[in-house]
C-alpha cells in the first residue's frame, strides 16, 4: 500500500522494488513494469536460479539512480501487518555500494532517507495512515577512508532512524490488546474527516508513546489489562458496539438520521454509477488474495485502475457521439459517489450512536465504567 500512497503524495516519480514472482505472466509484467515497478527476487519464492536475475535488476537501479530517479526499497524483505521491525536485510547496502561503485561521482550526494509508514487498520479501506519521513543518511559516511564498505553499522544506523517513526509493540503476545488501547486513545483524539492530509506529526508521537508505554509494563499489569479489555469489548460485540460511542467525545455520530436520509437519496445515483467497477475490484480481492497483507493494496490498486478504464470509456462514448455533456455527467456522478460515501460513513456511525443510546442510562454508565477500569490499569487515574 505504501507505494501507492508515496506516489500520489510525492511530486518525484518513484522506482519501486517488489516481489519478483508477480512478474511471472507477460501481461503483468508489462503493466508493472509500466508503473516503474522493478522485479527483486527471493530465493525462498522464486528459486535459487531466478535469483541471478537480480543482477539485471540491480544495474538497472544504479542507472536510475545514477539518473536522478528515486528508489523506493522494503529493507525489511517481507511484508505483515505487525507493528515490529523486522532485520534489516542487506540488498539496501548492496544498493547503496553498488551505485557508488559503479558511479564514483554519486560519493557526495547519495543518500537513503529513512521513512515509517503506520497503518491504523491496514485491512480496512479508509483508515488512517501516518507516514513520516527522517534526516537522510549519507552513505559517504559508511565508506572508510580506504575503501572500505561498513553493511553492519549502515544497517544498524538505519533501523534506529526507522524506528523513530514508527509505532512499535516490542512482543508479538502484546498486539492485541495493544491494538485495542490504541483504539481506545484514537476515540479520544479524533480526527477530522478533513483536510484527507494533513502535515501534523502529533498523532503519530503520541501513538508511540502509548505503544512505548505499554510495552514495557510489568507482565502482571499486562494480564490485568488484556483480560478487562476482552471484557469490555465482548459487551461492545454484544450490543454492536464500537468503543468511539462510549468514550463520547466529539460530535460523531450525532447528525440526526433524517437528515441523513435526505443525502443518501441524493448521492444514490452516484453511488448507482460507481457500483460496477467497485464490485468488480471488491470481488478480485476476495477470491484472489489469501493474506490479510494485501487485502487492502490489491483492492486499492484494482480500484483506482478499473475506474480509470471506466472514466476512459465515458470519454470515448462522448467523443464518438459527440455529446461532451456525457462526460461531465460521469465526472459528477464520481463526485457523487465519493459524497455518497462519506454519507455512508456518517449513516453507520449515527447507527452506532443511537444503539447506545437505547441502551439507556445505567447501561451506559456501566460500559463507561468498565472502559474507565481498563483505561486506568493501563495508564493510571
Amino acid at each position: 500500500m505504501e507505494p501507492m500512497l508515496l506516489a500520489v503524495l510525492l511530486s518525484k516519480p518513484l522506482y519501486i522494488l517488489v516481489r519478483g514472482d508477480v512478474f511471472r505472466k507477460p501481461f503483468y509484467r508489462k503493466l508493472l513494469n509500466s508503473l516503474n515497478l522493478v522485479p527483486i527476487y527471493r530465493q525462498r519464492d522464486d528459486g535459487l536460479g531466478a535469483v541471478k536475475n537480480n543482477l539485471a535488476t540491480f544495474s538497472a537501479c544504479f542507472d536510475s539512480i545514477k539518473a536522478g530517479q528515486v528508489i523506493m526499497i522494503f529493507p525489511e524483505g517481507r511484508t505483515i501487518l505487525e507493528k515490529r521491525l523486522r532485520p534489516l536485510q542487506k540488498g539496501i547496502c548492496r544498493m547503496a555500494f553498488g551505485s557508488i561503485e559503479r558511479y564514483p561521482e554519486l560519493l557526495q550526494d547519495l543518500c537513503i532517507v529513512p521513512a515509517g509508514a503506520n497503518f491504523c487498520d491496514g485491512t480496512q479501506a479508509r483508515s488512517r495512515v501516518m507516514i513520516n519521513f527522517g534526516e537522510p543518511l549519507m552513505v559517504k559516511d559508511f565508506i572508510s577512508a580506504d575503501g572500505q564498505q561498513d553493511n553492519q553499522k549502515l544497517l544498524d544506523t538505519l533501523t534506529v532512524a526507522m524506528s523513530e517513526h514508527l509505532v512499535l509493540i516490542d512482543q508479538e503476545a502484546d498486539d492485541e490488546w495493544i491494538e485495542g488501547l490504541l483504539t481506545m486513545h484514537r476515540s479520544e483524539n479524533p480526527e477530522p474527516n478533513f483536510p484527507v492530509i494533513t502535515a501534523d506529526e502529533a498523532p503519530l508521537r503520541a501513538e508511540k508513546t502509548v505503544a512505548a508505554k505499554l510495552s514495557t509494563l510489568p507482565d502482571e499489569q499486562k494480564q490485568k489489562i488484556a483480560a478487562e479489555l476482552k471484557t469490555y469489548q465482548a459487551e461492545l460485540k454484544k450490543h454492536n458496539l464500537q468503543d468511539w460511542a462510549v468514550a463520547n467525545i466529539g460530535k460523531r455520530g450525532q447528525t440526526p438520521i433524517a437528515l441523513l436520509a435526505i443525502f443518501v437519496l441524493l448521492t444514490l445515483p452516484g453511488r448507482i454509477f460507481a457500483w460496477p467497477m467497485a464490485a468488480l475490484a471488491r470481488r478480485i480481492k476476495d477470491q484472489r488474495v489469501k493474506r490479510p497483507e494485501y487485502y487492502l493494496p490489491v483492492w486499492a490498486g484494482l480500484t483506482w485502475l478499473l475506474f480509470l478504464f471506466y472514466y476512459i470509456f465515458w470519454l470515448l462514448v462522448a467523443a464518438i457521439s459527440g455529446q461532451w455533456l456525457i462526460f461531465g455527467g460521469a465526472l459528477i456522478l464520481g463526485s457523487l459517489a465519493y459524497l455518497g460515501l462519506l454519507v455512508k460513513e456518517s449513516w453507520e456511525d449515527a447507527l452506532v450512536w443511537s444503539r447506545f443510546k437505547k441502551l439507556g442510562t445505567e447501561k451506559m454508565q456501566a460500559l463507561q465504567g468498565m472502559r474507565a477500569v481498563v483505561r486506568d490499569l493501563a495508564f493510571g487515574q
